[in-house]
């Protein structure tokens, strides 16, 4: 049956799958990499900044940009901050509480380091206060921050201060201690944002040196606390909180795998390598946003062994998958059949799904039609009403391209399938159950159920 079935989707399959596109114009930002990266909702634009090297020059310099899908624009100048020369990291973050577009630094001031925050109006950045010290004698330049909705605080991190983190109320900074450090190799970026199914904020990092692979914790208010997952990449790279799908995207930074595909998903602790048939160059120290808008991440710049990047790619997760109700049925001799998802099955795809048929007569076959339309059958179109064939007021609400026989079972059956992986896809699906006597035609026929395979 998933053969059949598997065609059946692929006959429906969505115009676009999900993937990455190259955006890069020609005309926008210089190369950079430890730049920042945030979607402005209020400006309905992608903001950018951070530090870059002018050819030939000896002095690096930094600036603001904007991206509205189409081109960038030049937003003027951005504060350089740098650390041993080198041009330091920058994380943009959307404080909702107070409505502020925060640019979130580091800054030394040997042998301390702070935290700077700055905001910005639309047309510049403006300081608003620095934290106190965090760190001694600090060793990098790649800070992060992320804004915590449940809390409704700026959450930033530095790796050589495991034990502390820097929180921004939407006026002033505060340096808390933590009940549980997150430890990483301080020399190798990090990376932060929000987990949208566990409700908690997602940090990323390279295992402390001598170790291998990514290493994962969530903020509980607190304290850091470390996740497991059973897969992830050798190196973590830029990440973005989709809002669409509930997911967390990340590129990751694995620049000298050889192995391909190197987009994940994480939700809840469980990472997904995607199967994307493009990806960006491999890379670090890239960063990436999410266009809640356009439902797109938006990633830019990065670099690997010293050359930065000035591309521009856009991922689009593509569909979700769904399970949902439409047209109605007609009533049999227990009531009106009705077929609905399991419980809480979605057509994932590498899940099985589960349907369930109730209302059935309490014995004899039903039987489970499943199409790749709900608006024509044989150029005839749907809905069709089955009052000539003898069954009135019952109604076709499907094409008809595959058919199975349900195990009836005192009224109530299961159809279920191995979900394959044709993302985007929709199926349509009615129950028509033998009920001998009820009409002259002796069936009835449930409402229909409209299937998406995704993610």
């Amino acid at each position: 049956m998933l053969r059949e079935f598997a065609c059946v989707c692929a006959l429906s399959a969505a115009v676009f799958a999900q993937g990455w596109v190259d955006r890069t114009t020609g005309t926008g930002p210089f190369a950079r990499s430890n730049h920042g990266l945030c979607y402005d909702p209020v400006r309905g634009y992608t903001l950018m900044a951070g530090a870059y090297w002018p050819s030939g020059a000896s002095t690096p310099q930094a600036d603001t940009w904007s991206w509205d899908g189409t081109v960038w624009t030049p937003r003027g100048t951005a504060p350089l901050v740098t650390f041993q020369g080198q041009p330091s990291g920058y994380a943009l973050v959307w404080h909702a509480a107070a409505a502020q577009m925060l640019m979130i630094t580091f800054t030394v001031n040997w042998p301390d380091g702070h935290f700077d925050a700055r905001v910005w109006d639309g047309t510049s950045w403006s300081t608003l206060a620095s934290s106190a010290n965090v760190v001694y004698a600090p060793q990098s330049f790649y800070p992060c921050a992320a804004y915590d909705p449940v809390r409704q605080e700026t959450i930033a991190f530095h790796p050589d201060a495991p034990g502390k983190v820097g929180v921004w109320d939407g006026s002033s900074w505060t340096v808390r201690n933590v009940t549980s450090p997150a430890i990483f190799n301080q020399l190798a970026p990090v990376h932060m944002c929000l987990d949208p199914v566990a409700n908690r904020l997602l940090l990323t990092g390279t295992q402390p040196t001598g170790g291998t692979g990514a290493r994962f914790y969530e903020w509980n208010g607190f304290g850091w606390n470390q996740r497991l997952p059973a897969v992830y990449p050798a190196r973590p790279g830029a990440i973005a909180n989709d809002t669409f799908h509930n997911r967390v995207i990340m590129f990751d930074g694995e620049y000298a795998s050889t192995t391909p595909n190197h987009t994940w998903t994480i939700a809840n602790g469980t990472l997904t390598r995607l199967n994307t048939p493009i990806d960006p160059s491999l890379r670090e120290r890239a960063a990436m946003a999410f266009d809640t808008a356009r439902s797109v991440c938006v990633l830019f710049g990065g670099s690997v062994s010293g050359t930065s990047f000035g591309d521009t790619w856009e991922f689009d997760h593509g569909a979700t998958a769904s399970f949902t109700s439409y047209g109605g049925g007609c009533l049999g001799s227990r009531g009106v059949p009705n077929i609905a998802a399991q419980g809480t099955s979605t057509p994932r795809i590498g899940t099985t799904f589960s349907a369930h048929v109730s209302n059935l007569p309490w014995t004899g076959p039903a039987f489970m039609l499943v199409g790749v339309s709900n608006s024509q059958y044989a150029g005839t179109p749907l809905p069709i009403d089955l009052s000539v064939l003898g069954a009135p007021t019952c109604n076709l609400l499907t094409s008809i391209e595959l058919v199975e026989v349900l195990t009836n079972v005192l009224g109530a059956a299961t159809w279920s399938f191995a979900v394959p992986p044709v993302q985007g896809a929709s199926f349509y699906t009615q129950v028509l159950p033998l009920d001998p006597g009820i009409n002259p035609l002796g069936l009835t026929a449930s409402n229909g159920g409209h299937g998406v395979i995704g993610l």
